[in-house]
């Protein structure tokens, strides 16, 4: 979705995953302190050293990866909602340089030496990033299948279901908690606080869909049309000017 031919854009793109690299190595210390305080269950204390990320740009297609073995002590659904967090910024920020993505997120071998990549983890991803369709990153079945229910209700904060069968990062979710708690508020300065959170995601997100929408190319346009359907799925949305 983002076009090789269009150096700006990609140069948008492959900066926002540098800061996104260097983002999920400042705060995965301080995500997995926070685990611990609100679970029976913590994960283990690590960090998302970002001399062992690797991050290989080519056409436009990024690869993001981390060695899972790192990952040994750490559940699964933590540090798929760590991830959840990491790519909703990346695409929120990507969004305000009207640039809409769409991704895969798996487990598997991968072979990287300087800017070379290969191996069936890698054509993997490439197929759920087909398979997401629409602008937003699509998770591998298996990896949602070895998550408790527990676990589950938890990452279900930032993930949705999608009928044809994977479960994909839903940023709309966010929107959509905050927009039942700006209803829900009494408070003047919580709804303050909650209405202008409103307004930035409002202000990114609502004129990317409106540009799209007028796109003549139709393979383009059904896109962002997915955009303002999930948009209008909010129930009571609250619109602020």
């Amino acid at each position: 979705m983002v076009g090789s031919n269009d150096f700006d854009r990609v140069n948008a793109v492959y900066e926002e995953f540098n800061k996104l690299v260097k983002n999920a190595t400042q705060h995965s210390e301080w995500y997995f302190e926070i685990a611990k305080d609100i679970s029976k269950d913590p994960p283990a204390q690590y960090s998302f050293s970002e001399s062992e990320q690797e991050l290989i740009f080519f056409s436009d297609c990024v690869v993001w990866s981390y060695p899972m073995k790192k990952l040994v002590d750490v559940s699964l659904a933590y540090t798929l909602s760590f991830l959840c967090q990491s790519l909703s910024v990346l695409q929120y920020s990507l969004f305000n340089k009207k640039i809409v993505i769409r991704g895969g997120v798996c487990v598997g071998d991968l072979y990287i030496d300087n800017n070379k990549v290969f191996g069936p983890g890698l054509v993997e991803a490439y197929e759920l990033e087909k398979k997401a369709k629409y602008p937003r990153i699509a998770f591998d079945q298996k990896m949602i299948e070895g998550i408790s229910k527990s676990e589950m209700s938890w990452l279900s904060r930032y993930i949705s279901y999608d009928y044809c069968g994977f479960y994909y990062l839903d940023i709309f979710k966010r929107l959509n908690s905050t927009n039942k708690s700006l209803k829900a508020a009494t408070d003047p300065i919580q709804k303050i606080a909650l209405e202008k959170a409103m307004k930035m995601y409002l202000n990114v997100i609502m004129p990317v869909i409106s540009e799209g929408i007028k796109n003549e190319d139709s393979n383009v346009k059904i896109k962002y049309e997915w955009l303002r359907t999930k948009l209008f799925e909010i129930e009571d949305l609250v619109y602020l000017s």
